[in-house]
């Protein structure tokens, strides 16, 4: 994926202004919360089902919350390679 590719541009381009909006920060500290809730709530797991259906809506928290950074690297990243190719 080629930063020089219009269409990919595009897309990291529209994923930073969603990202960027006063909602998606309302949507990450909400995902924050519950998640904390889910850590506290940990010591009252009674069951392995009960502990990975936790720990699955835990994972997909995180990745939310960290939704914006992990596209700030993937972008960086391909900016940077696309620079190195270009320089050769």
């Amino acid at each position: 994926m080629s930063l020089s590719n219009e269409e990919t541009e595009k897309f990291y381009q529209d994923l930073f202004s969603l990202t960027s909006r006063p909602e998606w920060s309302i949507f990450t500290d909400y995902c924050k919360d519950l998640l904390k809730a889910k850590i506290e709530g940990a010591l009252d797991i009674e069951t392995i089902e009960e502990l990975n259906r936790q720990k699955g809506q835990a994972d997909v928290l995180k990745m939310v919350i960290s939704f914006r950074n992990v596209l700030e690297t993937q972008y960086q990243f391909l900016k940077d390679d696309q620079d190195d190719y270009e320089a050769i």
